[in-house]
């Protein structure tokens, strides 16, 4: 068994973005400061490793055969971004607005000669393939998918959002309430190829899932900042809310060669669900003058309740399904660095 893999998005573009423009969220009372002010923020940002899911399985449960996970293409490989924050004064109260959003997420595996040179012989099938329908008799699978050569996968994944908040002093910190977006979406392709001859004539099994989460909802945090020199502050904020989530699944299922068995289809469900997330971003100020400050920051984003695409690896090709399993989480983190400038 062979295996490939390689990120599309280097990791010299985030650190570039992360560089040349950044900002945090800074307290009220720093140099030149009345707390209003602008910023612009470069990210970079990791995703932590998901748990792993099994991409085949046993065509025939007496013979062994070349296991193949999810492992092979988590999205490991960070990724740069921008995040812009505007905090202005209006009718007697503070209110910060903000938005945010990376380069997708993108990684890509290919994995070869599962049906020799390894334990498994010609015995290694998708786990789709052997996933047994609700109202399918046996043996209707899809024949490109079973007793495999090769399986050709990218992944790619987007996050971006907003907020819209309303700040209230408390002594040294702020308390901040307001409406928060999210968006993450996950877009799963893969080929399935059973023989070294189609993998060469490019036949095969085409699959995608593509599944987006969209959460609305109300956030609450804290944030501050304390000066531990002239010039050198530290501190940063905590926030969290409950959101809907709005989840929409779509996918489709096409052989290049006319599969007899399963024929070709698209589909979509959507629903929703609660989600629930936190972002804690601490963070170091240093003075550069009457109005700019530079901030580097540590970062945070964790969201529960979701739905991913390779949750329906295994359900890829059944009709019948449902289930929009929005029942897993994700964590982002990162670090950000780059300048505020207080407005008069």
């Amino acid at each position: 068994m062979r295996t490939n893999s390689t990120a599309a998005w280097p990791r010299a573009f985030a650190l570039a973005a992360m560089v040349s423009c950044a900002s945090a969220m800074s307290a009220f009372g720093a140099a030149g400061d009345n707390g209003q002010y602008f910023m612009i923020e470069g990210l970079y940002l990791e995703k932590d490793d998901v748990g792993t899911v099994a991409l085949t399985a046993a065509g025939n449960a007496l013979n062994p055969y070349n296991p193949v996970s999810s492992d092979i293409i988590e999205l490991l490989d960070g990724t740069g971004g921008l995040r812009g924050t505007l905090q202005f004064e209006s009718y007697g109260n503070f209110w910060q607005a903000s938005a945010f959003g990376v380069v997708p997420f993108d990684e890509h595996a290919f994995v070869s000669d599962l049906d020799f040179g390894g334990v498994g012989g010609d015995n290694t099938s998708t786990t789709y393939a052997v996933f047994d329908e609700v109202g399918v008799p046996d043996g209707d699978d899809p024949e490109n998918s079973e007793f495999l050569h090769a399986l050709d996968l990218d992944l790619e994944a987007n996050l971006w959002g907003a907020a819209f908040d309303w700040l209230h002093p408390i002594g040294k910190i702020d308390f901040l309430f307001g409406l928060r977006f999210i968006h993450y979406g996950e877009e799963l392709r893969f080929v399935a190829f059973d023989s070294a001859a189609a993998l060469a004539g490019g036949i095969g099994d085409r699959i995608a899932i593509n599944v987006d989460n969209d959460m609305l909802g109300l956030q609450a945090g804290f944030q501050g900042m304390w000066n531990i020199w002239s010039i050198v502050a530290i501190g940063g904020n905590i926030k969290g809310g409950l959101a809907v989530n709005f989840v929409d699944r779509s996918r489709s299922f096409s052989a290049d060669n006319g599969d007899l068995v399963i024929p070709d289809f698209t589909d979509n469900r959507d629903g929703t669900g609660f989600a629930q997330f936190v972002e804690v971003n601490p963070r170091i100020d240093i003075v550069l003058g009457q109005s700019a400050t530079l901030t580097m920051a540590g970062t945070a984003l964790w969201i529960n309740q979701t739905s991913r695409a390779l949750s329906h690896f295994e359900t890829a090709t059944d009709v019948t399904d449902a289930n929009l399993r929005d029942d897993d989480d994700e964590l982002f983190y990162g670090a950000s660095i780059g300048a505020r400038l207080a407005l008069d």
